[in-house]
């Protein structure tokens, strides 16, 4: 038997039932089908909504970085990657480190961005201005920065395939 928790959700909704029981994900993706299954809606409202899938992004970010308790961490030295695209990288692993439950927060300081692209701290400051009037990162506490879910969109369909392509 299995030591991972188990989740069991039961929904009731205008005459429909189901009970479910698993793993975390597989319970939330069978949940979230039946609701769409049963209000069409909800399933043309998604069309609207941008999202990117943890499970995807994760397994292609893992071949060009991990993470550490301390933050993310790069496999290699990638030469010729802009400091823009070198800062929306490391938020993205501040992101999903956090949401993995690795890191105590999903935002870095200007200090961390600044030692992990080797670039000055005005540098980083002038990049994170111009990611920020772009809606790529925003600001959480006063001199920290997160990765909007754009600057993730932006991350996995420009900046992570140029990453791999290096390997």
């Amino acid at each position: 038997m299995s030591d991972k928790p188990r989740l069991t959700v039961k929904i009731q909704y205008d005459g429909f039932s189901e009970d479910l029981s698993g793993e975390f994900d597989d319970v939330a993706r069978q949940a979230m089908k039946f609701l769409y299954d049963i209000a069409p809606k909800l399933s043309i409202l998604d069309k609207l909504k941008l999202t990117v899938e943890d499970d995807e992004l994760i397994e292609e970010l893992g071949l060009v970085m991990k993470i550490a308790p301390e933050g993310p961490v790069f496999l290699k030295d990638f030469k010729g990657i802009k400091t823009s695209d070198a800062i929306i990288s490391y938020l993205v692993g501040a992101s999903l480190g956090f949401r993995l439950g690795i890191l105590s927060k999903p935002a870095l300081s200007i200090d961390q961005l600044s030692i992990y692209t080797g670039a000055g701290k005005e540098v980083v400051r002038a990049r994170l201005s111009e990611l920020n009037r772009s809606l790529m990162v925003e600001t959480v506490d006063l001199g920290e920065k997160r990765i909007t879910t754009s600057g993730l969109l932006r991350f996995k369909d420009h900046i992570l395939p140029k990453l791999i392509e290096e390997d």
